[in-house]
């Protein structure tokens, strides 16, 4: 049928076949006995099948980024398009070392369909490099129903916590023979 089923699927071979975006599916049965007396059932229940998480590529990322770098206390990430069947998700902050820090959404998250987060949200941002580092930002949810989807943008910036003079900063005095006098 082209999609793959899995599981119990398999045990009901055309239910691959049927839409599986958030489609209303109707169960009915019907039996026959040796005689070739056939019954159906009373009543025909429904559910939704869903297999996608409806976040889709309406779930966008962005980060501050500044020319120079950002400092730790103006780090600043934005989720949008947070779907309300949305069960958990996580934005994660990854660096050029593999470290990474990362935000839980909360209940109030997903209730707004957006959030804002600062550095001090991230669980494991003191583990990240700090020195002019490149920061990429990436997002993923899960719905009610298990299905899972990623922000359609990963964006970065350069977490930057140093002053960039260092060994480069000289400082020279006048010294003149006999002292220097202040007028």
């Amino acid at each position: 049928c082209g999609r793959p089923c899995h599981g119990r699927l398999r045990r009901l071979r055309r239910l691959c076949r049927l839409d599986h975006i958030d489609s209303p599916i109707t169960v009915t049965a019907a039996v026959t006995d040796d005689a070739g007396n056939t019954a159906t059932s009373s009543n025909s229940p429904s559910f939704t099948l869903d297999t996608t998480a409806d976040a889709g590529a309406a779930l966008t990322l962005s980060a501050f980024d500044a020319t120079g770098g950002v400092s730790s206390s103006n780090v600043s990430v934005s989720l949008t398009g947070i779907d309300s069947d949305i069960a958990s998700g996580t934005i994660t902050l990854t660096d050029g070392d593999g470290h990474t820090a990362t935000y839980n959404l909360t209940a109030a998250d997903i209730a707004a369909g957006h959030v804002t987060v600062g550095s001090g949200a991230f669980a494991g941002f003191a583990g990240l490099d700090h020195i002019d580092s490149p920061i990429t930002v990436t997002a993923a949810v899960t719905d009610d129903a298990g299905n899972t989807a990623t922000s359609s943008n990963s964006p970065s910036f350069t977490l930057d916590t140093t002053a960039d003079a260092g060994a480069a900063l000289t400082l020279s005095a006048f010294d003149a023979t006999g002292g220097v006098s202040s007028s």
